[in-house]
């Protein structure tokens, strides 16, 4: 085959005005092999270019074929094309790239361009390729484009994943510690609400619950004090002068023994103790179960001489109880409604039985008579008041005699707030047959043992009957729970009181090492034992690290379940014994510091003890000096004071309160910085002004910072007391009457009710009542009707307002209810009266249309 080049026009073929390549071939005669002639062939230029362009690197890039010579046959660009391309090719060397191996490809980087080279196998041919430099650079940034592209995508759809999980985290945290800067400013009622992973829900879950627990806990301490103080301020004012009361009845004592007369001295005798222990709260608010059946003792001395004998009582309280402490004064109102209401109307011998009964869980003492008993709708109506107590404020109880005193309702309100709902007072009762009142306490250790409530956590019956049978033998003083799953545990931690807890570490849905970690938060107190067939250091580390008590391989041998049970009781029965300790100089704690300070301050010997510890968080103070001048017993008085001073004094700042002799208290104040000394003084003439009947005074010293210089302090102080005027108070409770009055008058227009306006004179609502009543002639709820409704009638006889109007102007949003209230006390409509008054002038449609 010959090339013979490209030809701008076909060399044979005419007419055609295009590009072609030719190349020919020699022809032989096959039988004598000699040449006959030439065959010329011409073809178009297109399809060879193509093929060539297939070759090129670039845009720009121009490929020649190159004969052995060195002369160019084709090439993709004409020799007038771009001028690089042109430069380039025109510039190659003639005797580049010189003889190729087949399949070899030579390379030259120049300046300018890019050279590569390569042998056609059929022919004596070279291809050579030109690619300008910029090309390859379009190339390269192209692919850094296309790159810089692809990792900005991915960096801006990492920062968005990881944006959108951060906040899938951190949102639920920011609300769970926004919520816990409340529960620290003291604000209990929030609830974080969240949708997230279930570890964070967990977590949220957990802490709802605590806040919920702290603010029942918080609620129930807070009733509980009110209530305790309400059934003391009750047995205080129901004494008239208990100092006098005990010497007169001392006096008649033995002027009785005098004449041998010694029935009226034991009836004497226990009036006296009755009066003692029922004025006595100063210690505590509970006191042994002994002590309550002494004072009931004298009670029913007194009942039995009263009634001639038509009463007979028995008490049937097994001895192991007697220690048991419980709510004072909780039997003797029980037994005086039985005794009262049950068998004074009998006209024979009735019979009143007090014994000890025991639950699962609570101690019970029975009181039961044979009396009269009550109808369906009596006990009812007995049931609901019980109800009630334990959901509004707590105040004094009255019964129908009217008598004031500690009734079942507060009874059953302390016994609840004590120990929770499962516990206080149930009544069953029947015409003719007579009454029973079940009163229920939590069962307390028995006296003289360690008796122990146990808890057994394991998925196989077998191991747990094993264990309670064992148990059960051994130490039968001790109670046994069962739990065949973690579930069932939580459960029993939750409900019930547990001192050691055996548990399994596999367990479906929550290993024993799980649940002792998510239940210590219930009851810290627990001592946990860990039993296991699992010997693998790490459970036990963890067991320890969680507080565990030990850990034992199973079978752990029925010795040395007795073993282990014989040495945690009597570790738990010496650390019980440490907490009662504890808890007792806790609640001395304030009496010894009080006591101290009161000797100190009256500059009495305090015998070596060290005062600073007392007030070592009082680095400065005031002292507030409040004087009574009586004759007379003032314990009232001091109680009155006691409590009037610590509470303004906590919402001052901190501080305690002193007794320093029968008529003088000394309180200990650190004020804040916000609150000032003289606006303390003046709230504190006010409150005392609306309470105390007795003349007083209230003295104070500048700032102190040495506590030395407090027994000086207090001698000026009563220095200047004989010359400061005491301020009276002898109008009782009309002062405080004559205040709430005038403040009726001012807000009869908007909501009021009896709670708001007692709080406002600063007493309790149902003495309040009681005393408007007395002072007034009329309820409060009646004189505030008609307080309102009077206003009424002087808008609708003198103004142009709608009924409406009227009615919300005079405290009734609801116009309907206005009416009702109106027509009750006016005898007939709005719109009738307003036409009565005006002589017959029609109402305003407006008005009708309103009734």
């Amino acid at each position: 085959m010959r090339w013979l080049g490209v030809y701008p026009q076909a060399p044979m073929s005419g007419g055609i005005d295009s590009p072609v390549f030719a190349f020919g071939r020699q022809l032989f005669e096959l039988s004598t092999m000699k040449s006959v002639g030439y065959v010329l062939i011409e073809t178009e230029e297109d399809p060879i270019l193509s093929a060539l362009s297939n070759a090129s690197i670039g845009p720009g890039s121009s490929v020649v074929i190159r004969d052995s010579a060195g002369n160019a046959i084709v090439r993709t660009r004409p020799e007038a094309s771009g001028a690089g391309t042109e430069t380039a090719t025109e510039a190659l060397p003639a005797d580049w790239p010189g003889t190729l191996k087949k399949g070899e490809v030579a390379v030259r980087d120049r300046k300018d361009a890019l050279l590569t080279a390569a042998r056609i196998g059929t022919a004596d041919w070279t291809v050579v390729g030109v690619t300008p430099k910029r090309d390859l650079k379009l190339e390269l940034k192209q692919t850094q484009r296309f790159l810089l592209t692809v990792v900005i995508l991915l960096v801006v759809a990492a920062t968005a994943l990881a944006t959108l999980v951060s906040r899938s985290f951190s949102s639920p945290f920011k609300r769970l510690i926004q919520q816990m800067k409340q529960v620290e400013l003291g604000n209990f009622q929030g609830r974080v609400r969240v949708h997230s992973y279930q570890e964070l829900n967990v977590l949220v879950g957990s802490f709802n619950r605590m806040v919920q627990q702290m603010d029942n806990l918080i609620e129930r301490e807070k009733l509980l004090s009110i209530s305790e103080k309400n059934a003391q301020l009750q047995a205080l004012q129901s004494q008239v002068n208990p100092h006098f009361l005990f010497n007169t009845l001392d006096m008649i004592y033995w002027m009785l023994d005098e004449r041998e007369n010694d029935r009226l001295g034991r009836l004497i005798l226990a009036l006296s103790r009755i009066f003692r222990y029922s004025s006595d709260w100063e210690e505590a608010s509970r006191a042994p179960l002994r002590l309550e059946l002494e004072q009931l003792r004298h009670y029913l001395t007194i009942i039995e001489t009263r009634l001639g004998g038509r009463v007979n009582t028995k008490i049937e309280v097994e001895d192991r109880w007697l220690g048991a402490q419980v709510p004072k004064m909780i039997l003797q109102p029980i037994v005086e409604n039985a005794v009262k209401y049950g068998l004074e109307p009998l006209s024979r011998e009735g019979t009143l039985r007090i014994r000890s009964a025991e639950t699962e869980d609570a101690l019970v003492i029975v009181v039961e008579d044979n009396g009269v008993g009550m109808d369906e709708e009596t006990l009812l109506r007995v049931r609901q008041s019980l109800e009630e107590a334990a959901a509004v404020a707590p105040g004094r109880q009255e019964d129908p005699a009217g008598r004031r005193g500690i009734g079942l309702a507060n009874v059953h309100r302390r016994i609840a707030l004590m120990y929770g709902e499962g516990f206080g007072l149930r009544i069953e009762s029947e015409r003719e047959r007579g009454t029973k009142i079940w009163a229920s306490f939590p069962k307390p250790a028995e006296e003289g043992g360690s008796a122990m409530n146990i808890l057994v956590v394991d998925d196989e019956e077998v191991i747990r009957s094993g264990i309670e049978r064992t148990i059960s033998r051994g130490f039968p003083e001790h109670r046994v729970l069962l739990a065949g799953n973690p579930e069932e545990a939580v459960e029993a931690l939750r409900t019930k009181r547990v001192d050691l807890v055996l548990t399994d570490v596999l367990m479906p849905g929550m290993t024993g090492l799980e649940l002792m970690a998510f239940s210590r938060r219930m009851q810290p107190q627990v001592k946990w034992v860990v039993i296991s067939a699992h010997s693998e250091f790490a459970y036990a580390q963890e067991a320890v690290r969680l507080g565990a008590r030990d850990y034992m391989l199973k079978p752990i041998g029925k010795e040395s379940l007795v073993g282990l049970i014989e040495e945690l009781g009597r570790e738990i029965a010496e650390e019980s014994e440490r907490n009662k300790e504890a808890d007792l100089m806790k609640r001395n704690l304030r009496f010894l510091r009080e006591g101290v300070f009161a000797r100190w301050a009256s500059g009495l010997d305090l015998g070596g003890i060290d005062v600073a510890p007392f007030t070592e968080s009082h680095p400065y103070f005031n002292l507030l000096m409040v004087r009574l001048d009586s004759d007379a017993d003032t314990k009232l008085e001091h109680f009155i004071v006691e409590n009037v001073l610590t509470e303004l004094m906590d919402s001052a700042g901190k501080g305690f309160v002193a007794s320093i002799d029968a008529h003088s208290l000394l309180g200990l104040v650190t004020l804040r910085e916000e609150a000032g000394l003289g606006l303390l003084i003046d709230k504190l003439r006010t409150h005392l002004k609306r309470y105390l009947k007795t003349p007083f005074q209230v003295l104070h010293s500048g700032r102190v910072d040495d506590l030395t210089a407090v027994p000086g302090e207090v001698r000026r102080m009563r220095s200047a007391s004989a010359a400061q005027v005491y301020d009276h108070y002898a109008s009782g409770g009309e002062k405080a009457i004559e205040v709430a009055v005038q403040y009726i008058h001012a807000h009869f227009g908007a909501e009021i009710n009896l709670e708001k306006v007692a709080s406002v004179v600063y007493l309790n609502p149902v003495y309040f009542s009681q005393l408007f009543k007395q002072k007034t002639g009329t309820g409060f709820k009646e004189y505030v009707t008609n307080l309102r409704i009077s206003r009424a009638m002087e808008l609708l006889g003198g103004s142009e307002l709608k009924i409406g109007d009227i009615a919300e102007r005079v405290g009734y949003p609801d116009v309907r209810h206005f009416s009702q209230v109106f027509r009750k006390k006016a005898g007939c409509t709005p719109s009738e009266y307003r036409q009565e008054v005006r002589g017959g002038v029609a109402a305003e449609a407006g008005d009708a249309e309103l009734e």
